[in-house]
């Protein structure tokens, strides 16, 4: 408690002293298996490493709690933080898309699959974050930002079935006639085009063509 008044008042000067007080109390802490206070003396280190720029010592001690605790989602959003800071996208990503495979809550599971999709984007491995953003689609269907960040992947690999699926599911969930018809038309052409899928692009059609009887798209 006195360090930690002590760094409060002078913050470079006991910052040391401190970190190495909060280390002997983390290994005090996993000598009695008290996992949650190692991991809140773990992520404080980390917060005043991470306050002082000294992220590789952050880095340190957020790994040795995620070897002691794999899994523990406090310190993969602190890894995430750091590392995205940091610039180090691909280990960002990695973090996220661990977060994102274990996230249930629909609205934190697209959230993180955003999060993962960016970084893995800045990387320059955008295809990474699919399995997360699908997953995450899924549980939150009409999400714009999620849909167009699914369009980017599957654009890029060439992913001619989803991306039409996902203009179908675009298509299905609008209240506007008039985006609904033009959805279902373009996803339609776009498996016409590629002969793929001709049964679903059918499907489509019949349906455009039964709002609009007398166009001539479809």
């Amino acid at each position: 408690y006195d360090l930690e008044r002590a760094y409060a008042i002078d913050p470079t000067s006991f910052i040391d002293a401190l970190c190495a007080q909060l280390d002997r109390l983390t290994e005090d802490a996993n000598a009695a298996s008290d996992a949650a206070k190692v991991a809140a003396l773990t992520l404080r280190t980390v917060t005043i490493f991470g306050k002082a720029g000294r992220s590789a010592e952050a880095r340190e001690r957020l790994g040795a709690l995620l070897t002691r605790q794999p899994g523990n989602k406090d310190a993969l959003r602190a890894l995430a933080d750091l590392e995205e800071r940091e610039g180090r996208f691909a280990q960002a990503a990695d973090a996220y898309l661990e977060l994102a495979n274990v996230e249930e809550a629909p609205e934190s599971l697209a959230a993180l699959a955003l999060r993962a999709a960016t970084a893995s984007q800045d990387a320059g491995q955008p295809a990474r974050a699919r399995p997360a953003l699908e997953r995450a689609f899924r549980a939150n269907p009409s999400s714009e930002p999620l849909m167009e960040k699914l369009r980017t992947v599957y654009e890029l690999e060439g992913a001619i079935p989803e991306l039409a699926s996902l203009g179908l599911a675009r298509a299905q969930s609008t209240a506007n006639p008039e985006e609904r018809f033009q959805g279902l038309v373009r996803s339609a052409s776009l498996l016409v085009q590629h002969g793929v899928e001709l049964e679903t692009a059918g499907r489509a059609l019949t349906e455009a063509h039964q709002m609009r009887p007398t166009d001539v798209e479809c």
